[in-house]
């Protein structure tokens, strides 16, 4: 599922350079769903861990 996501924001980002962050945050997604070792990924992991992530500020 992750993949798939990673792969359009990927191709999303070849034509709008704003999309990059959103690209690089869905493969990171991608890897940790995986179970893929990427430093950025488990680093990810660490943050999100470490402080909960809601929609609403």
């Amino acid at each position: 599922m992750q993949h798939a996501r990673a792969v359009q924001a990927c191709r999303e980002a070849l034509h709008h350079p704003s999309y990059v962050n959103s690209a690089r945050n869905c493969f990171k997604a991608a890897c940790i769903e995986a179970a893929f070792a990427c430093s950025e990924a488990l680093d990810l992991i660490s943050r999100t861990e470490a402080k909960p992530v809601t929609r609403y500020r």
